[in-house]
Protein backbone atom coordinates (compact mmCIF):
# COMPACT_ATOMS: atom_id res chain seq x y z
CA UNK A 1 0.00 0.00 0.00
CA UNK A 2 1.50 3.46 -0.80
CA UNK A 3 0.51 7.19 0.29
CA UNK A 4 -0.70 7.85 -3.27
CA UNK A 5 -3.49 5.77 -2.27
CA UNK A 6 -4.64 7.94 0.31
CA UNK A 7 -4.66 11.51 -1.27
CA UNK A 8 -3.51 14.65 0.88
CA UNK A 9 -5.96 17.25 1.51
CA UNK A 10 -3.51 20.09 1.88
CA UNK A 11 -5.79 22.47 3.45
CA UNK A 12 -6.91 19.56 6.27
CA UNK A 13 -3.27 19.29 7.17
CA UNK A 14 -1.33 21.53 9.44
CA UNK A 15 1.59 21.47 11.74
CA UNK A 16 0.96 22.32 15.40
CA UNK A 17 1.99 25.83 16.44
CA UNK A 18 5.47 26.01 18.17
CA UNK A 19 5.24 26.51 21.84
CA UNK A 20 4.50 30.01 22.72
CA UNK A 21 8.21 30.73 24.20
CA UNK A 22 9.57 29.15 20.93
CA UNK A 23 6.96 31.32 18.92
CA UNK A 24 8.45 34.54 21.23
CA UNK A 25 12.03 33.25 20.43
CA UNK A 26 11.27 33.39 16.63
CA UNK A 27 9.78 36.34 16.75
CA UNK A 28 12.76 38.22 18.41
CA UNK A 29 15.07 36.17 16.56
CA UNK A 30 13.95 37.45 13.00
CA UNK A 31 13.26 41.57 14.83
CA UNK A 32 17.18 40.79 15.20
CA UNK A 33 18.01 40.12 11.81
CA UNK A 34 15.54 42.49 10.27
CA UNK A 35 17.29 45.32 12.34
CA UNK A 36 20.77 43.95 11.62
CA UNK A 37 19.53 44.39 8.18
CA UNK A 38 19.39 48.23 8.42
CA UNK A 39 22.70 48.57 9.92
CA UNK A 40 24.37 46.34 7.76
CA UNK A 41 23.11 45.16 3.93
CA UNK A 42 25.83 42.32 3.61
CA UNK A 43 23.56 39.06 4.91
CA UNK A 44 26.89 36.92 5.12
CA UNK A 45 28.61 39.11 7.54
CA UNK A 46 25.39 39.26 9.41
CA UNK A 47 24.77 35.76 9.67
CA UNK A 48 28.88 35.38 10.81
CA UNK A 49 28.01 38.30 13.42
CA UNK A 50 25.32 36.64 14.65
CA UNK A 51 26.50 33.12 14.92
CA UNK A 52 30.46 33.85 15.78
CA UNK A 53 30.90 37.67 16.94
CA UNK A 54 31.06 38.23 20.77
CA UNK A 55 28.65 40.98 21.98
CA UNK A 56 31.54 42.21 24.95
CA UNK A 57 28.64 45.20 25.94
CA UNK A 58 26.07 42.15 27.03
CA UNK A 59 28.54 39.80 28.43
CA UNK A 60 30.34 38.17 25.61
CA UNK A 61 28.02 36.01 24.09
CA UNK A 62 26.83 36.42 20.54
CA UNK A 63 23.44 37.33 19.51
CA UNK A 64 22.75 33.55 19.07
CA UNK A 65 23.40 32.82 22.30
CA UNK A 66 21.62 35.58 23.89
CA UNK A 67 18.45 35.32 22.03
CA UNK A 68 18.14 31.48 22.44
CA UNK A 69 18.86 32.39 26.10
CA UNK A 70 15.92 34.54 26.70
CA UNK A 71 17.89 37.47 25.93
CA UNK A 72 16.92 38.79 22.89
CA UNK A 73 15.54 42.07 23.70
CA UNK A 74 19.05 43.49 24.68
CA UNK A 75 20.28 42.55 21.81
CA UNK A 76 17.52 44.37 19.85
CA UNK A 77 18.53 47.36 22.17
CA UNK A 78 22.15 46.99 21.25
CA UNK A 79 21.53 47.25 17.82
CA UNK A 80 19.35 50.20 18.06
CA UNK A 81 21.65 51.81 19.59
CA UNK A 82 23.81 51.65 16.82
CA UNK A 83 21.68 52.40 14.25
CA UNK A 84 21.03 55.64 16.70
CA UNK A 85 24.82 56.20 16.58
CA UNK A 86 25.16 55.91 20.43
CA UNK A 87 27.60 52.75 19.96
CA UNK A 88 31.09 52.88 17.92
Amino acid sequence: MSLIAFPLQPSRIRPPPPPADESCDNRIRLSVFALAHRIESDSAAIDHWYDAVPIVELGGGTARELVDEGQGTRVLGFLSEIMHGRRG
